[in-house]
This record gives C-alpha cells, sequence and structure tokens, in this order.
C-alpha cells in the first residue's frame, strides 16, 4: 500500500472537521466556505500543538509493560490477605 501525501492526510482532516462543524450546526445550507475556513484554523492548531507537545506526551505508547515480578507492595497485600484469612478461620 502506498502512503498518501501529507497534504491529502492534512485535506482529509479538515474535510472531517468541516463536516463535524456542518453535523453541529444542524446540517445548515450555504455554509460549506465558512466550515472549511473554520476546519482549516482548527487542524492548524491541532498540527501546532502537536509540534509544541513534550516528547512523552508525542510517543505512540501502548499499555504500560506488566512487570515481570510482583512489586513489594502486591507481596505485602497478600501476606496481610493470609493473614487475615488465618486469623478469621481461628
Amino acid at each position: 500500500m502506498t502512503a498518501l501525501p501529507a497534504t491529502t492526510t492534512n485535506e482529509d482532516r479538515i474535510r472531517t472537521i468541516a463536516y463535524e462543524l456542518w453535523e453541529a450546526e444542524g446540517y445548515p445550507e450555504g455554509q460549506a466556505e465558512e466550515h472549511w475556513h473554520r476546519a482549516c484554523a482548527l487542524a492548524a492548531g491541532e498540527a501546532e500543538a502537536a509540534k509544541l507537545a513534550p516528547d512523552w506526551l508525542k510517543r505512540e505508547s501502548t499499555a504500560p509493560e506488566k512487570p515481570t515480578q510482583k512489586s513489594d507492595i502486591s507481596q505485602t497485600l497478600e501476606q496481610m490477605a493470609k493473614r487475615i484469612a488465618s486469623r478469621s478461620a481461628a
């Protein structure tokens, strides 16, 4: 699959925003150009915000890795639960 040029991706984003503005306003007629210009400004704002975002926010992250060993806290909680259970059984 061939990657789309950045301009196409940006244009698609603007088109989506313009459509969402049109929907949010109740589908008014005759305001397509106004919605397009507002969408351009919003898309430009998104792009600028993405540039200014700190690196840690820009990273595409997945769920954090699960620890391979139980943490000290979870071990302590398990021990406490066992003690409570043994006292209740007695």
